[in-house]
């Protein structure tokens, strides 16, 4: 199987691994897919962070962002059958703690992991062995899938850098809660980089607050962001 290095398709690129999927499953049920899987990242990091009292012990918000990235870059190549969601979820969140310095042992991971999959029953302690050797066996297919390329731009640093100033910065606050939205949510992350979704993060958060980007911040405060990018651009591709 052959895996791009950077891990940005193009549109044509994406329909057509989307051809490459088994077992059937629908475009509307892979995104439904996709969306259980980021969701229990974001849920489970909640969940190991109320344990940790220590601000710069928990989970980083970079950390769990980069889980995402890595969940939704797995399944361009593999199928949802053969690989369970909630599991792979599971490691891409443990592999991106590791990257991002912020490592938890592999029984805390098992352990929420079950819990949250098992009504909140606790995983007793000769289980902790065979979920640790789950998240292990999918840990090694995800190494090899991300080609071991853990650096990505992601658009929260664009977001934070903008010189967009606003009253208590409320304008970046909701173009950052749209950064990790669209993380979530949506599959931009493999057509564009960082900054084209910084700046697709502020559009809509404009359009939220019902500010006029043009009159306040120039007419081209789009490319201010991302260089090559044009409203045109981002209106027919709807982002």
């Amino acid at each position: 199987m052959r895996f791009h290095l950077n891990f940005v398709f193009a549109e044509h690129e994406i329909e057509i691994l989307h051809l490459f999927r088994k077992h059937n499953i629908s475009a509307d049920e892979e995104i439904t897919l996709r969306r259980v899987g980021t969701c229990f990242i974001k849920q489970l990091t909640s969940r190991i962070n109320k344990k940790i009292t220590i601000k710069n012990k928990q989970i980083s918000a970079r950390a769990t962002c980069m889980a995402m990235v890595y969940f939704h870059r797995f399944y361009m190549y593999h199928s949802f059958v053969t690989f369970l969601p909630i599991e792979m979820a599971t490691t891409c969140l443990f592999l991106a703690c590791k990257a991002e310095d912020c490592p938890k042992s592999i029984n805390v991971f098992s352990e929420y992991y079950y819990c949250l999959t098992h009504n909140g029953d606790e995983l007793q302690e000769h289980e902790y062995g065979d979920v640790n050797q789950l998240i292990e066996a999918y840990e090694i297919c995800l190494l090899q899938t991300l080609a071991f390329e853990f650096r990505i731009e992601l658009p929260h640093i664009a977001v934070i850098n903008a010189s967009f100033h606003s009253p208590s910065d409320y304008l970046k606050k909701i173009a950052w809660r749209f950064s990790t939205d669209m993380l979530a949510f949506t599959t931009l992350c493999l057509q564009f980089d960082g900054k084209v979704l910084a700046a697709t993060a502020f559009y809509v958060a404009a359009a939220y607050l019902d500010i006029d980007m043009k009159k306040q911040y120039g007419q081209n405060w789009i490319q201010s962001i991302a260089p090559l990018l044009t409203e045109d651009v981002l209106m027919i591709k709807k982002l």
